[in-house]
């Protein structure tokens, strides 16, 4: 689990760090400037511009749930 928890931050800080998404639509809720913080047990927290949500990754878009799976297989950094 501890490795899920490394990887998950090491991808949230690394893969979007600094990226905003205009707007993101995740099971008919809408979030306007999203950042993506950490990922774990598949589920990842956006911080947007009303506050910060916990979503499954398995509900966001296709082309965001891609960017997770692609990198579940990268190494834990040290």
């Amino acid at each position: 689990m501890a490795k899920r928890i490394l990887i998950g931050l090491w991808l949230a800080t690394t893969l979007w760090a600094g990226e905003v998404v205009p707007s993101l639509e995740v099971n008919g809720n809408r979030y306007r400037d999203v950042k993506f913080g950490p990922a774990n047990d598949g589920k990842v927290v956006l911080f947007h511009s009303h506050g910060v949500a916990t979503v499954a990754i398995a509900n966001l878009p296709d082309e965001y749930q891609e960017r997770f799976r692609a990198n579940e297989s990268l190494p834990v950094p040290r």
